[in-house]
């Protein structure tokens, strides 16, 4: 069985450099994930009443944002 941080590590691992710039100043990224981590995420996200990929963002956010005040306090 996939565990939280493990599916982090994948999303973060799978995230590829097709990124662009849309017109709202946000950036679009494109991922590619195996079909473990990809039902993981449907269900993660069912658990909360959100979408796959509105979950796998809100991980991403998240994440970066605990990186940055973590290090922002060390």
């Amino acid at each position: 069985m996939i565990t939280g941080l493990d599916l982090l590590d994948k999303v973060k691992k799978l995230t590829t450099s097709k990124t662009m710039q849309l017109h709202n100043g946000k950036y679009t990224m494109h991922l590619e994930v195996d079909e473990d981590t990809y039902w993981g995420l449907v269900r993660l996200g069912a658990d909360i009443k959100t979408d796959c990929e509105t979950y796998a963002e809100n991980i991403l956010l998240g994440h970066v944002q605990s990186e940055l005040d973590r290090q922002a306090t060390d």
